[in-house]
């Protein structure tokens, strides 16, 4: 399992959530969609141990209503630890201007030399 596959899964557990939309009523909505999905093959996509394919990941953006692909799960440059999630979800909620300012504050701490690499993995 990838880190980004776990991101993206955490992030497609995430968009259900703030949908108010159960698990379990996953798979009936893809199959409204057209998609013969069981609840533990989509359960293993929020966990990250599987990922959907592209007609489906355009599926759960339509029943998600994500109108910006990129902005909503862009990883432009963001191989964040899984543990980091949480903190990647609230960055990518900024607009652009917020998004460099964080990175601003992140690069002016780290040439403090104080702090080391996290370790990944």
């Amino acid at each position: 399992m990838s880190e980004k596959s776990k991101i993206l899964g955490y992030k497609i557990r995430c968009l259900r959530e703030d949908c108010g939309i159960s698990a379990r009523k996953m798979p009936e909505l893809l199959a409204a969609r057209g998609f013969n999905i069981k609840y533990p093959t989509y359960m293993g996509y929020e966990s990250g141990n599987s990922t959907p394919n592209a007609d489906l990941f355009l599926a759960l953006c339509d029943i998600f209503g994500v109108k910006d692909i990129l902005k909503t799960f862009g990883f432009r440059s963001v191989p964040a630890p899984v543990l980091a999630a949480p903190l990647y979800d609230k960055i990518s909620r900024l607009d652009a201007a917020d998004q460099a300012k964080v990175e601003a504050y992140t690069d002016g701490l780290l040439d403090q030399d104080k702090y080391k690499p996290a370790s990944v993995g």
